[in-house]
This record gives structure tokens, C-alpha cells and sequence, in this order.
């Protein structure tokens, strides 16, 4: 036999009522007996928004978003000036020029302007300074130079200045305006018969140590320089180099060369001496003489008066032109 759920009207009616209530409660948020589920308006918790099923806002997307850009930059490598470069280099930000220039060159050196020869100190740093050269040595106010194929040295120092010649003379110590120099006869007095030497000179007791002696005796520049033989022709301040010649004489006081000669034992380095007197009239003539052979006293041949001959081999003599005190 079939049996068939049969459902009064009454009970289906039910049932409508029932449905429509519970959809109505719903919708306000309040389930059976009043207590409240949910209710999306009342909700500020932050990722959501009213209205929604609790999933996360558009806000809630881009802040995201915004954190993955934030978190990218952080390990992105800097590539400013003075960081780190992109791809692991660094960037020091230091410039290859240092902007330190050069040194210039020095100048080059002066030649001798007027030909090898004297030169004060003066004359020639003022001919450097207007010709961009330099002189090459060190030098002092007052100094009389020598220069010689390019070579520039000190010759001597002034004590009373130096004097500017014209050009093509030799410049010169300014001699002093007064001498306390012996005279000829007194300085024979004085060194005859005493071994004689000069500062700065070696060997010792020497016939130049004696000339050389004279010279600062008269208050000249001790200019003389090497053996006996080299002061032939030489151009000295106070003296004027005189060749031998007939008719021709030295002064008392001038500075006799002589050349070598086996004869009176005269070696290549030559001889010099002291004229004391002479005349054209005379074969023979009287100098004061050290390191001539005679009288070898133990230690040197003494300072002595020796008389000569025109036959001896004289080159010629530095005459003396400052006065003789």
C-alpha cells in the first residue's frame, strides 16, 4: 500500500511565516533570540570596509604594494656620487686630476754676455734677470764673479764693492781708498831670510806664496790662480799683463813670469818674483825672489834679493797700477 506525506494547509503556512521572519532577522543582524552576529557597519578594524565579507580593502592592496616597492629600493644599490655604484663598483667620487700643476723647468743658464772674463755680482743677476737665465752658482751683493765658456763661479768676495767697467773691460773689486800696505823696501825687510807662506796655498814656501803675499800687501784682490807659468797673460785686477820685449822694463813692484829653463834650474811649472829695480841700460836687473835655488836654508829657499839677466827666460811681467804705499 502506498503511503503519501500529505501537509496540512495550516502547516504550510507555517513554514512561509517562519522563512520570511528569518530572512527579515538576518538582514538586521540578529539571529533568533536577538543577539547580534555580525554587523559590517559597525566594524573600523583596519584591511576592511563596510559592506564587505572581510576580505581586504583596495587600501589594504596598495599599502601592500607599496611595502613590496619599499622592500625592492632597499636592496637596490645606490648610484649616487660617492656611493656605491650598481654592480658592486665604487664610485670614490675623487677626480684623476689632483689639480696640483707641475713645476716649470728651471731657467737656463746664462752665457758669459761679454765674453769669458770678470763680472760683478750685480751686472750680472740684473743681465739675468732681464734675459729669463740664471747665473748657476750662489752668489752674494759685492761678489766679483768669474765666468768662463758658460761656467759662472765666485772669483773672489769685494770687501769695498765692485766696480762695473764698460763693456769688453773686466769689472773689478773697488780697491780701497786707503792701503796700510808696507813699501817695497819694508816688506824686504820684513820677509827676507823667513820661510813664506799664503792661506789657502799648498805646497808652501812656494815663490808664489812670496808674490802672492806682496799682492795682498798693496792692497789688491788676490786674483792670481794656479802655477807660476798659468799667471803669464793673465788678467788680474790692479795689474796689466806686460810681454817681454827689448827696450822694455819692468817697474819696481811688478810681478816678473818667468818660463822653464834647465839652464837656471826653472821646472815646467815656471817662476815668479818681485821686480825691485831694472833698466834698459842694464843686462841685469834685481828681483826678491822665494824657491830659487840658493841658499837652501834646511825647511826652503828663502825669501832673498837675487840679481838676474835678460838671458833667463822671461815671458814677460804684471805690471802693477795701484800705488805702491
Amino acid at each position: 500500500m502506498t503511503h503519501r506525506r500529505t501537509f496540512r494547509a495550516g502547516s504550510w503556512a507555517g513554514v512561509l511565516l517562519a522563512f520570511a521572519t528569518c530572512t527579515g532577522a538576518c538582514a538586521n543582524g540578529t539571529g533568533p533570540g536577538g543577539d547580534v552576529v555580525d554587523d559590517d557597519s559597525g566594524d573600523t578594524r583596519p584591511g576592511t570596509a563596510p559592506g564587505s565579507d572581510g576580505g581586504l580593502s583596495t587600501d589594504a592592496s596598495d599599502a601592500s604594494a607599496a611595502d613590496a616597492r619599499e622592500s625592492d629600493s632597499a636592496t637596490t644599490k645606490p648610484t649616487s656620487e660617492g656611493g656605491p655604484a650598481e654592480g658592486g663598483g665604487t664610485d670614490t667620487g675623487v677626480a684623476h686630476d689632483t689639480g696640483v700643476d707641475s713645476p716649470p723647468p728651471p731657467p737656463p743658464t746664462c752665457g758669459c754676455y761679454s765674453g769669458d772674463g770678470d763680472y760683478c755680482d750685480s751686472a750680472a743677476q740684473a743681465y739675468a734677470s732681464g734675459h729669463g737665465c740664471a747665473l748657476g752658482a750662489s752668489t752674494s751683493s759685492g761678489d766679483l764673479l768669474s765666468c768662463s765658456h758658460g761656467t759662472w763661479s765666485v772669483k773672489t768676495q769685494c770687501p769695498n764693492g765692485c766696480t762695473v767697467e764698460p763693456s769688453g773691460t773686466p769689472d773689478q773689486c773697488t780697491p780701497s781708498t786707503t792701503c796700510s800696505g808696507l813699501s817695497l823696501s819694508g816688506f824686504i825687510s820684513r820677509f827676507t831670510g823667513m820661510c813664506t807662506g799664503y792661506p789657502g796655498w799648498s805646497p808652501s814656501n812656494q815663490c808664489t806664496d812670496l808674490c802672492l803675499q806682496w799682492v795682498a800687501n798693496v792692497c789688491q784682490t788676490v786674483g792670481f790662480s794656479g802655477n807660476a807659468i798659468s799667471w803669464a797673460g793673465e788678467s788680474v785686477q790692479g795689474f796689466v799683463w806686460v810681454p817681454n820685449a827689448p827696450n822694455s822694463v819692468p817697474s819696481p813692484g811688478d810681478v816678473v813670469v818667468f818660463g822653464p829653463s834647465s839652464t837656471d834650474g826653472v821646472g815646467s811649472a815656471g817662476h815668479v818674483d818681485i821686480c825691485v829695480s831694472a833698466s834698459v841700460s842694464s843686462s841685469q836687473w834685481q828681483g826678491f825672489d822665494q824657491n830659487w835655488e840658493t841658499d837652501w836654508n834646511g825647511s826652503c829657499y828663502p825669501p832673498q834679493l837675487v840679481t838676474h839677466n835678460w838671458n833667463e827666460n822671461v815671458l814677460g811681467w804684471q805690471h802693477l797700477t795701484a800705488p805702491i804705499p
